[in-house]
């Protein structure tokens, strides 16, 4: 499948692409292994969905593992929360549902640990050697990075060294990512 990202909307005429024979689809929004990338609103229903998924998920650890030590909440937290999928893909139109995310994941260990709410979460990330949300994303991007940047595929070298995608909007993303701490 093909999808069109611009910020003018999905166009009217699109070419036809050929790949072994078959004509490619182009669409709206793909699934792909669970992951809903869409080309309107972007990352805003796939990171509303997430949101949704780290509150569930905190509440849930934390009403079965309450009483467990420090050392199994740890380990359930980075076994459950250390990698939110496809975070290196994300490019938010619309920054606020990002922090509500970074929200989400802060609330997730100060339940599942029992800090209150004004607890610094820098401290508290810090205290325990886990990342923060921030971390998570850059680990995430930069392990992209690297494996695009060592494919043997020939579509993805021409792709990720073209002009159109280092001017594109991802680019720019993992460019504030790893470079830019001020998220």
């Amino acid at each position: 499948m093909c999808q069109c990202f611009s910020s003018h909307g999905f166009f009217e005429s699109l070419p036809v692409i050929v790949l072994d024979g078959g004509t490619l689809k182009w669409c709206e929004t793909v699934r792909y292994l669970g992951y809903d990338i869409n080309c309107h609103n972007r990352d805003f229903d796939e990171l509303s969905r997430r949101r949704r998924e780290l509150y569930a998920r905190a509440n849930l650890l934390h009403t079965r593992f309450q009483s467990c030590s420090i050392r199994i909440k740890l380990y359930l937290f980075k076994t459950y929360f250390s990698a939110i999928y496809c975070s290196a893909l994300w490019v938010p139109v619309q920054r606020t549902i990002l922090n509500k995310v970074k929200v989400a994941y802060n609330y997730a260990f100060r339940i599942i640990f029992g800090y209150s709410r004004r607890c610094s979460a820098s401290a508290m990330f810090a205290e325990n050697h886990v990342n923060d949300f921030l971390a998570l994303r850059r680990v995430a991007t930069y392990s992209l990075i690297k494996r695009l940047a060592n494919s043997d595929n020939s579509i993805i070298q021409a792709i990720i060294n073209s002009d159109c995608f280092l001017h594109s909007s991802i680019s720019k993303e993992w460019q504030l990512l790893l470079f830019n701490s001020d998220e």
